[in-house]
């Protein structure tokens, strides 16, 4: 569909096809070249034309799942929008599934390095600028957190990826995504603290080996009043909630089932956390775990991360 060169890599995407309910539906998806491994993002296709009504992918839902937190907030006709931002656009996949879930109700910032990215997540995956309730930004996401107000936002989506990111495979050590500066722990009790609302949720999309993945919860443990990890397959989900607060499996799904227009959009991950327990008990990381049960998985060397 596309081709340019930036940063010594490669835009393109492609059309395909995508099992929804057992029934193969058409999609498109955009990746790097210089880091197949990843897909940045996807997209259903109605009539050939991009549509927001789903979300293909389960980790794009582990993501945009994050503003049912605030459902009171966005159901509300008097309260202020909801404030979010997510740092790495893609395809814009799910800040417009959740423009078309939320509209007005909802303010985002959608932030991202590369411009090409941006003007591909317009020219095909049907992204769309509102100036009053969904900005662009062509930034460094790192930039814009340090220039964000202090509480600033409720939700805050990271989900960036270098162009370049390396195959950690089965590097203990190894960080895919997000790009290291996004993982210091200077950045993390600083910046990425300091954006935050009181009340806020941050959520981050992570792919690292097992030693990276228990150093990185830790700092995370220090700095937020509860943590929890959506486990998926690669990817791991950080939660870090401003406040202390305890969330089950079950009371996350009650969360997210309180816009039910969202919670139809994350059938996947529903059906991920409900599962949570029996795939504990088969020794699968995967599901709605503590820190506890994340750290306990990680340095089971039987349990594949």
């Amino acid at each position: 569909l596309a081709s340019k060169d930036f940063d010594g890599g490669f835009e393109f995407g492609w059309d395909w096809e995508f099992d929804v309910s057992g029934v193969a539906k058409p999609a498109r998806l955009l990746a790097f070249l210089s880091s197949p491994q990843l897909y940045q993002s996807s997209v259903m296709l109605e009539a050939g034309e991009p549509s927001h009504k789903t979300m293909p992918f389960e980790q794009h839902q582990a993501l945009a799942a994050a503003p049912a937190f605030f459902h009171k907030q966005i159901d509300s006709c008097t309260a202020d929008p909801v404030r979010m931002a997510l740092i790495g656009a893609g395809g814009c996949t799910i800040p417009m599934a959740l423009r078309g879930v939320m509209g007005k109700r909802v303010v985002q910032d959608v932030v991202e390095l590369e411009p090409a990215v941006l003007q591909v997540a317009q020219n095909f995956f049907g992204a769309v600028e509102e100036p009053e309730h969904m900005r662009f930004h062509a930034q460094d996401g790192v930039v814009y957190l340090e220039n964000c107000p202090d509480g600033s936002l409720e939700v805050l989506m990271l989900d960036p990826a270098h162009s370049q990111a390396s195959d950690i495979q089965d590097d203990p050590d190894g960080l895919e995504i997000p790009p290291a500066a996004f993982v210091q722990r200077d950045f993390v009790e600083g910046q990425l603290r300091r954006c935050l609302s009181d009340e806020g949720v941050c959520v981050c999309n992570v792919i690292a080996g097992r030693n990276k993945l228990v150093e990185m919860i830790r700092t995370w443990e220090n700095v937020f009043g509860a943590v929890y990890v959506l486990a998926t397959d690669p990817n791991y989900f950080f939660w870090g909630f401003a406040q202390p607060k305890v969330v089950s499996p079950t009371s996350f799904v009650a969360t997210l089932q309180s816009i039910p227009a969202l919670a139809a959009m994350c059938v996947d991950v529903e059906k991920l956390v409900l599962g949570t327990e029996e795939h504990l008990e088969d020794g699968t990381l995967l599901g709605w775990v503590t820190v506890d049960q994340f750290v306990d998985m990680c340095h089971d060397k039987d349990v594949v991360i």
